[in-house]
C-alpha cells in the first residue's frame, strides 16, 4: 500500500504532465472516452463496477471498459487510485494558468498612449484615393 508521500509524488508528477489540460480538450476526445470523463465529472470518484453500471456495460464488456479506462488514464484526463484492493477513477484537469503580466504594465500603456496615431493617408488599406 503506497504511503502518503508516494501518493503526493504521484499527484505532483501527474500535474506536471497535464498542467495545460482543460475541459475544452473534451471536444477532441473520441465518444467513448468523452462519455467516461463526463460521467466522472458528474458523479466524482467511481469504481470500475460503478462506471460499468452507469454506462450499461456487463460481463465481457468489463475487460474492454478496463482497457478504455487505462487509455484515458494514459491521456491524463483521469487518475486511478487503488483503495482496499479496488481501483477507483476520478477526473484530473489542469489548473487554469494565470497570464503573466509585465511588471511595468502601466509604463508600457502610458508609452503606447503617447505614440501618435497613424493618419488615414498612410493607411495602406485605404489607398491613395481615400475611402
Amino acid at each position: 500500500m503506497p504511503g502518503l508521500f508516494d501518493r503526493l509524488q504521484e499527484e505532483i508528477t501527474h500535474q506536471d504532465k497535464v498542467a495545460g489540460m482543460s475541459t475544452v480538450d473534451l471536444l477532441d476526445m473520441e465518444d467513448g472516452a468523452r462519455q467516461i470523463v463526463q460521467l466522472l465529472m458528474r458523479r466524482g470518484e467511481l469504481s470500475l463496477a460503478a462506471i460499468a453500471e452507469a454506462l450499461g456495460s456487463e460481463g465481457q464488456d468489463l475487460e474492454a471498459l478496463a482497457t478504455r479506462l487505462q487509455d484515458v488514464v494514459g491521456q491524463g484526463f483521469i487518475l486511478r487510485r487503488d483503495r482496499d484492493g479496488e481501483a477507483f477513477y476520478h477526473t484530473s484537469f489542469g489548473r487554469r494558468r494565470r497570464q503573466a503580466l509585465p511588471l511595468d504594465l502601466w509604463s508600457m500603456l502610458a508609452d503606447r498612449a503617447d505614440e501618435p496615431a497613424e493618419s488615414a493617408e498612410t493607411d495602406p488599406e485605404q489607398g491613395a484615393d481615400g475611402p
